[in-house]
């Protein structure tokens, strides 16, 4: 059983990282440069080390243009 929860626990942050990658949409993507499948592939393959590498990675970059387009919308 305990291997069974650390399995869990090594699949399960990647898979949240991925889930959260889906929250944006796609233009979103399209416009910070980042390709989402790439990350995808990222976080599956490196597992633990998938989620840092989001997190660090387009997670930021998507923030900013999420912030850019929602000023540019205020002032539009």
């Amino acid at each position: 059983m305990d291997a069974l929860k650390i399995y869990a626990f090594m699949l399960g942050i990647p898979l949240l990282a991925i889930v959260d990658m889906f929250r944006f949409r796609a233009s979103t993507w399209r416009r910070s440069g980042q390709s989402r499948a790439l990350w995808v592939v990222l976080a599956l393959v490196l597992n633990v080390l998938g989620a840092a590498l989001y997190v660090t990675g387009p997670r930021l970059v998507l923030r900013r243009t999420v912030r850019a387009l929602r000023a540019e919308a205020a002032t539009g």
